[in-house]
């Protein structure tokens, strides 16, 4: 090998003075600094120092592709990057750094931009300190960022300059450090003179270079030589590819004419100081550092670019036309989303990153390839910055969260968190099978969510941390949770389809996240299928209104009808409303009249009422029965209020259910409109039909309600083979109600008050029976018959086995005497 023509035996400073030295990628981080390895770094610091005091000291090939007097090196970073720091340490012992600066600086990292800024760094650094003393100088220069405390290639560069306290097993401690292996009467600029080979003086350290590229080797090479170092991690890769994307973008600017005219340019992407490569290693990585787990930010890091995606491509247009086909299917379909882009971005717990192209999201016909539009990088600057705005006011003003919390979700969080539910750290495996920390995924809500908050940071305008409007981030995020928490009578969110979160999306993205209210008046908005998300939105609007409205405001601050009410506004007690209970933000029916329309007026009245009413568990206890009650007399309207609807359970779900859908407005507007309910007027009939007020009026006049709210309170109003009764969900074991002709609760109630008829199907207390077909029993002087009053009319008499015989002819209006006869 020393032979081959493409290797050159060279010294590191000959070598640095006519290459620039980028250490690719693809080098994980520098090893030879790493925690553990003090021995490594004593014997080889120790060949170093034998060959400046006299030794000739050869180190190994140093291999690397070689262009423009450019080398990446792929085997031998470890041996450069501590060449390089011991060459800096002389330079500066000896003097001689602020005039070799310049050359220093042909060392860099390709894309690991901290490493790179801090290299630059050190060549601006001329402190001479006392041994000891200079990497805790280094650590408190202004320039040396939070972050690069834990950046691995910083910290081990930094403990190759230091060394470590750590001792070998007889007690002696290990020279692992630069500053710890020369002393105070070291002769520095004769070490310097040999580095350099100046005033005749031979470098004894020396190594051979050899080209890859022209020994055309493919980059399988480059795999393979570092197979035997630490795997890159997912991010690590995507940050590589993401930053190379920027720069062909930018090489490929300088040769169109059109992107010289564009807003936004990829080359100001690139900035040394303010472009997003820096950002990435520096100011952003302490965005992600407060949630670290063992010194980790990757995954998280990771999780929160690929939602930033997600974002993107999901409201991404080619013209009027989404890019994304997000299809039909929703959370119960068995048919997939099969856009690829869509279904690797959306599994951001387990994504292992596998080639750039799934980000490319934007056709071009013309090319027939695939690109990622200029503003997304943008708007993620935006966001990331204004964020970081966010933060140090908040440290500021440490009485607010950064982001204003949702008080009915604390699940989700902006920055992706590690911690499971029981606040532990969760390995899992990627979708590659490696082991992984588990990222806290997102639910579709908290996707929506995760959109507004982009949006508002990417709107913000201020441009002094003094000047953020907290105010307007805590209206924007109140509008937007309340516009996405609606719940169907199941509890389940409305929000469950991808269909759903693009209609959600859509109205949010037309908002203006820094005047939310006035963005809202501003919408002309038409209800479409008149789902609960056009309600809330409408709902959103005439709060806003009324809030904005001077007089509206005059009114609620000194003419309140509740006294404890005066001293507020109208959007103080509008956000008390929406955190009351189970509300979660939806409070409608605290402002619609008995025709479904914005009136305010009684609003005092029934917030006062749904508090005496309602907790977080529902309907309180002492109100359950005269509540419930209520809401089934003031129905009018039987088929879309009453029949099939659960509305005995007085739990939470039922209730919101019941107080924010269209079905109940007129009942609910009377009973929170009164404090009376036990006088409750009765609704008048319903909808005029005579059939259903001659029926079911009587029967629901004298329902056993707590008896119900106890024991069945999922049961419904369901009419079955011609007979009405409360149906379990499944059918079971109804309660059926008399009508017309049918009198058997009217007439074994009756007969269960004398003590020798019984039925143990009987509801105590009340004048209904369990049950299709009624079992009861005569006990006739000791001779007992059992008999089953079946649902098809008849009355059968049951043998010993309870099998029903023949049927018993009886004059149900003379029972008790018809018994009678069946014992003579």
């Amino acid at each position: 090998m020393e032979n081959n023509t493409s290797s050159q035996q060279t010294t590191f400073w000959k070598y640095l003075q006519k290459h620039e030295i980028e250490i690719p990628i693809i080098q994980r981080d520098y090893a030879q600094g790493r925690v553990g390895k003090e021995e490594l770094r004593k014997s080889f610091l120790g060949y170093l120092k034998k060959a400046l005091d006299g030794t000739i000291l050869k180190l190994d090939f140093v291999y690397g592709s070689n262009q423009n007097d450019k080398m990446n090196p792929l085997d031998g970073q470890q041996r450069l990057t501590t060449l390089w720091l011991l060459h800096w340490y002389i330079a500066l012992k000896a003097g001689k750094l602020t005039e070799n600066k310049e050359t220093f600086k042909h060392f860099s990292y390709e894309t690991r931009v901290s490493s790179r800024e801090f290299i630059e760094r050190l060549c601006e650094y001329n402190n001479t300190l006392e041994v000891g003393k200079l990497v805790s100088d280094i650590q408190n220069q202004t320039w040396f960022y939070s972050a690069w405390k834990q950046d691995p290639t910083i910290q081990s560069m930094l403990r190759m300059l230091s060394g470590t306290p750590n001792k070998d097993k007889n007690g002696t401690n290990i020279i692992d450090g630069i500053e710890e292996l020369f002393d105070s009467d070291t002769d520095f600029k004769n070490y310097w003179e040999q580095l350099t080979e100046i005033n005749g003086k031979t470098c004894p350290i020396i190594f051979y270079s050899l080209a890859l590229n022209e020994l055309k080797l493919t980059d399988d090479l480059y795999i393979k030589m570092n197979a035997r170092g630490e795997q890159l991690t997912s991010f690590e890769n995507f940050k590589a590819d993401l930053v190379g994307y920027i720069k062909s973008k930018s090489d490929e600017e300088d040769n169109d004419e059109k992107s010289k005219n564009s807003e936004f340019k990829w080359k100001n992407l690139l900035n040394p100081k303010e472009g997003i490569p820096i950002k990435m290693d520096t100011t952003w990585t302490d965005i992600f550092w407060k949630n670290n787990a063992n010194g980790n930010i990757d995954d998280i890091y990771f999780a929160f670019l690929n939602r930033f995606f997600w974002n993107e491509l999901f409201i991404a247009k080619d013209n009027d036309t989404y890019i994304l086909d997000i299809g039909k299917g929703d959370e119960t379909s068995t048919q997939e989303n099969n856009n690829p882009s869509y279904k690797y971005l959306n599994d951001d717990e387990k994504i292992a990153y596998k080639n750039f192209d799934v980000y490319k999201y934007k056709e071009i016909p013309k090319e027939l390839d695939k690109e990622i539009p200029i503003k997304l990088f943008s708007s993620l600057q935006t966001v990331l910055d204004n964020y970081k705005k966010f933060v140090e006011f908040s440290k500021n003003n440490n009485s607010k969260p950064i982001i204003p919390e949702c008080t009915w979700d604390k699940t989700f969080h902006f920055i992706p968190q590690y911690k499971d539910e029981n606040g532990n750290n969760d390995y899992i495996k990627n979708t590659k099978g490696e082991k992984i920390l588990k990222v806290i995924s997102l639910n579709q809500v908290q996707r929506i969510v995760f959109f507004a908050i982009c949006k508002y940071f990417l709107e913000f305008n201020k441009k002094i941390v003094e000047e953020v409007d907290y105010k307007s981030f805590e209206r924007w995020m109140r509008v937007v949770w309340n516009l996405v928490s609606g719940e169907d009578s199941s509890g389940r969110s409305q929000i469950r389809s991808t269909g759903a979160m693009r209609t959600a999306i859509e109205f949010i993205h037309k908002l203006n996240s820094q005047d939310v209210y006035t963005s809202l008046l501003e919408k002309t908005f038409v209800i479409g299928n008149s789902t609960d998300f056009d309600w809330r939105c409408l709902e959103e609007i005439a709060k806003a209104n009324q809030i904005l409205n001077k007089e509206n405001s005059e009114l609620r601050m000194y003419n309140g009808e509740i006294e404890r009410f005066k001293s507020k506004s109208w959007e103080d007690v509008i956000i008390e409303a929406e955190k009351y209970a189970f509300f979660k933000g939806a409070i409608r029916f605290l402002f619609r009249d008995d025709k479904g329309e914005w009136h305010w007026e009684n609003f005092d009245t029934k917030l006062k009422n749904a508090q005496m009413y309602f907790d977080e568990k529902g309907v309180k206890k002492e109100s359950q029965v005269d509540l419930t009650k209520a809401l089934v007399i003031q129905c009018d309207d039987w088929n879309n209020q009453l029949y099939d609807k659960q509305i005995f359970n007085p739990n939470a779900i039922t209730w919101k259910w019941i107080l924010t859908a269209n079905n109940w407005i007129k009942p609910i507007h009377y009973i929170l409109s009164t404090n009376l309910l036990n006088n409750i007027p009765e609704a008048q009939m319903f909808n005029n039909k005579k059939d259903e007020n001659d029926i079911i009026r009587p029967i629901i006049k004298d329902l056993p309600f707590k008896e119900i709210i106890e024991n069945e309170p999922n049961s419904r109003f369901k009419w079955h083979n011609n007979l009405m009764g409360l149906y379990k969900p499944f059918g079971n074991n109804p309660i059926i109600f008399d009508w017309k002709n049918w009198k058997r609760n009217e007439i074994l109630s009756s007969l269960c008050e004398d003590p020798t008829i019984s039925s143990n199907q009987k509801i105590e207390g009340f004048k209904f029976f369990r049950g299709w077909d009624i079992n009861f029993s005569y006990n006739n002087n000791g001779k007992i018959f059992n008999f089953q009053w079946n649902r098809d009319g008849n009355i059968y008499l049951l043998n010993k086995s309870n099998v029903i015989g023949n049927i018993i002819k009886i004059d149900k209006n003379n029972f008790k005497d018809e018994l009678d006869k069946l014992n003579s």
